[in-house]
């Protein structure tokens, strides 16, 4: 995205709390083309109907007339719980507008087991 807000933020604390889980980075590509690649091969393609300003942006182009479909995360994660995935799969979603908020985060299920200090 070219208009940076918390909705970036958030995309990044799920990938984040991937690693956490998994040990390992979720899209460790090293260039833009490869990092869009792994991310189109995890969570699928893009929309166009849903997406625009995604499939809109030239660096989306070689991806085009491929139709990727998602992998389920739980695969590569098994030991996170539905709760947890549901947050994860909150914080990924493609528009930015579609993201958990920072504070709806934090008032999630998955968190809620966290003891209060």
């Amino acid at each position: 995205s070219t208009d940076y807000s918390t909705h970036i933020d958030m995309w990044g604390v799920g990938c984040i709390m991937f690693e956490m889980i998994a040990g390992r980075a979720l899209f460790p590509g090293s260039t833009t083309d490869e990092q869009l690649g792994l991310i189109f091969r995890t969570l699928g393609s893009p929309r166009g109907d849903r997406h625009a300003t995604i499939c809109a942006r030239p660096a989306y182009a070689p991806f085009a007339q491929k139709v990727y479909h998602p992998e389920p995360l739980i695969r590569q994660i098994p030991r996170l719980d539905a709760q947890g995935y549901d947050l994860l799969l909150k914080f990924l979603q493609y528009e930015g507008r579609d993201r958990i908020s920072a504070h709806d985060a934090m008032h999630h299920n998955f968190l809620k087991v966290l003891p209060l200090k």
